[in-house]
């Protein structure tokens, strides 16, 4: 390992989408609807999510904070645009009602059914309250915490979220695990906070040394394996 289970820690924190959740899988179905709306199933829908998600990351760290819906809706009505496409209220509504309904990764319930024998579990996520409710539910295990950008004022990467994260937990940097699939917006945090994480790729992405110590998964089942040692 990279890095030590020394401190034990006290809580497992996550990142929700991409992590827990089928994020790509789910925002390319809302893609496609709103791209047949139009009549341009022709283009793909990995094109459009990539322009897409530039849109969102960069609307999420210009103030005034807003909300995620609200981001979600800015961006894509952007993404839309640089793609020559028309833009509607509908199209926002489409994805927006599309994220509350995705679901959890096969692994996901078992592996965190395992960490609740040990450990308490949190999300840390770039979302609104109302949205990342239908995905915990979807998960179905008991998450003793969930942090939201909405309750912070900010989005990740900012520190401000994760030190809002452990205000709310009542715990120190040296006190949690935290997992997650973003380099950009998670485990660069870490290494600036001093936290100790799981880079969980699964994309396939290049790793970055520069943001080392992290451990890397391609998934959440061999996360139990560094944090329920025998």
């Amino acid at each position: 390992m990279m890095w030590s289970l020394n401190p034990m820690p006290k809580f497992i924190t996550f990142d929700c989408y991409g992590t827990l959740i089928q994020w790509d899988q789910g925002l390319q179905k809302a893609v496609k609807e709103i791209l047949a709306r139009y009549g341009r199933s022709d283009l793909p829908a990995k094109q459009f999510i990539e322009v897409y998600d530039d849109a969102e990351h960069r609307i999420e760290q210009e103030p005034p904070h807003r909300p995620f819906k609200v981001v979600a809706g800015e961006g894509l009505k952007e993404a839309m645009g640089k793609l020559g496409l028309p833009f509607a209220a509908e199209d926002a509504s489409i994805l927006i009602e599309s994220i509350s309904r995705m679901g959890p990764f096969p692994e996901v319930p078992d592996v965190l059914r395992r960490l609740r024998e040990r450990y308490k579990l949190a999300i840390i996520s770039n979302t609104d309250d109302d949205l990342i409710a239908g995905n915990v539910r979807n998960i179905g295990v008991p998450i003793d915490h969930v942090i939201t950008a909405q309750q912070a004022g900010a989005y990740k990467p900012s520190r401000k979220i994760f030190e809002h994260a452990h205000r709310v937990l009542g715990v120190t940097v040296e006190e949690v695990v935290h997992v997650a699939a973003s380099m950009r917006l998670d485990i660069q945090a870490c290494k600036e906070l001093g936290i100790r994480c799981i880079w969980i790729n699964r994309r396939g992405e290049a790793g970055r040394p520069d943001y080392k110590p992290y451990e890397e998964l391609n998934d959440l089942s061999g996360v139990p394996d560094y944090l329920l040692p025998a």
